[in-house]
């Protein structure tokens, strides 16, 4: 699902400071092929805490997402993966940082508004790589979105990232 032309909506961007709150625009249409399918309807799946929108900042978790899970797309950051994980049941995705743990690397996930990219109108950041993986807030699949390598030297940076989806 994305945003119809002649509608619009209110979405956050995520800063280090807080929340700030803009009009978002509609996207450009799109290619089939760039998108995962997602489902007709935006009901509830029975196991889930949120759908779509109602997802974003959200933990995967907690809202029951994980359990319908695939991941869509893949970035190397050397010793450790970043992967864009995508819920059906959630219509969100999250980013999950796989390898060996570093305090200066993670794993982000941003939201676009357009399939050619831009601005970010919301992000949010992994905890460092790990065996198991951690992993970030969600974002709605409403979105564009790409999981990227984050380095913090002094101060987080973004680095590879995956195609948007």
């Amino acid at each position: 699902m994305h945003f119809r032309p002649g509608r619009s909506a209110v979405v956050s961007i995520v800063l280090a400071l807080g929340a700030v709150t803009t009009p978002a625009v509609a996207p450009a249409a799109a290619s089939a092929a760039q998108r995962v399918a997602v489902p007709a309807s935006s009901a509830l799946h029975p196991n889930t805490g949120c759908y779509g929108s109602s997802c974003t900042g959200q933990d995967p978790i907690a809202e029951g997402c994980s359990s319908t899970v695939s991941t869509i797309d893949s970035v190397s950051g050397g010793s450790f993966v970043v992967n864009l994980r995508y819920s059906s049941a959630c219509n969100a995705v999250w980013a999950q940082a796989v390898g060996v743990s570093s305090s200066q690397w993670a794993g982000e996930v941003f939201g676009y508004t357009s399939p050619s990219g831009g601005l970010p109108v919301v992000g949010y950041i992994t905890g460092t790589p790990s065996a198991q993986g951690s992993y970030s807030r969600m974002v709605s699949f409403t979105y564009w979105t790409q999981s990227c390598v984050a380095y913090n030297a002094s101060g987080w940076e973004t680095h590879n990232c995956t195609r948007l989806h």
